[in-house]
């Protein structure tokens, strides 16, 4: 075709640069490995690099660059919060979670995401008279019943029933992010990057449960106040993506 030659005249080849971008730790093997074929490859942290790095063995160091993904200042605006009129509606929905500070797990429903340990530290702190409630949200997704109904039975022998609330993936993530008195997750993987430089006194070793129910106690008493971002932001991302692209797209010398 006529473009084709187009280009050889100017001595650029036609082939499309391949960038690639991996956002989670993945099984390795064969397929998973067509995400490490770009010419540059993203990773979202630290800890994925170096997964990636140590089951690749093949893969140049230099051909992998860590681009933390970005959060959206304008969907998420510092020190938002919510109005009369949405807290009216949600604890309407949601009778169960008021009338104590609100634990929210945001995680899909897969016991990768520790669930469990959850449940287990809304069962830890009632035993310690300190009432809070917990919302496992976007736990509730089709082909997740058996999944769920593991977790309801937990919560039941547990003795929780009345102050957890599992609930399908939402809209309004912004809202309940900022009504929550805790947002859970471990400091692990990207995760443990985020809190440690973000927020280091949010962090709590991989299933360390006691680590997790004393530091919850000690939260929900008194939270040291989290600053505005200055990196992690959606700007950021892009930046670095782009530049990674202009890299690229370099004429070789």
């Amino acid at each position: 075709p006529a473009w084709v030659g187009w280009w050889a005249l100017r001595g650029v080849s036609p082939r499309p640069h391949f960038v690639t971008t991996v956002h989670g730790f993945n099984s390795p093997g064969r397929y998973s490995s067509i995400l490490l074929r770009g010419e540059r490859v993203i990773v979202v942290s630290q800890t994925l690099r170096d997964y990636v790095l140590s089951h690749y063995r093949w893969l140049e160091p230099g051909r992998v660059r860590v681009i933390p993904r970005g959060i959206d200042q304008d969907a998420f605006p510092y020190g938002h919060r919510p109005d009369d009129a949405w807290h009216k509606a949600f604890f309407a929905e949601f009778p169960a979670l008021a009338g104590a500070p609100l634990l929210t797990m945001p995680a899909r429903g897969t016991r990768l995401k520790g669930h469990h340990d959850a449940i287990e530290l809304l069962a830890d702190l009632k035993r310690r008279g300190i009432e809070a409630r917990l919302l496992l949200l976007g736990v509730v997704e089709p082909g997740r019943e058996a999944y769920v109904a593991e977790l309801q039975e937990l919560i039941r022998l547990r003795g929780v029933t009345s102050q957890v609330v599992l609930s399908p993936p939402r809209d309004d993530i912004r809202d309940i992010y900022a009504l929550s008195a805790l947002v859970l997750g471990y400091a692990h993987g990207g995760v443990g990057e985020l809190l440690a430089e973000l927020y280091p006194a949010g962090r709590v070793p991989l299933g360390d449960r006691e680590r997790l129910v004393e530091r919850a106690a000690e939260l929900l008493r008194v939270a040291p106040p989290i600053s505005p971002l200055q990196s992690y932001r959606l700007s950021d991302m892009q930046q670095s993506t782009l530049a990674l692209y202009d890299e690229v797209t370099q004429p070789q010398g």
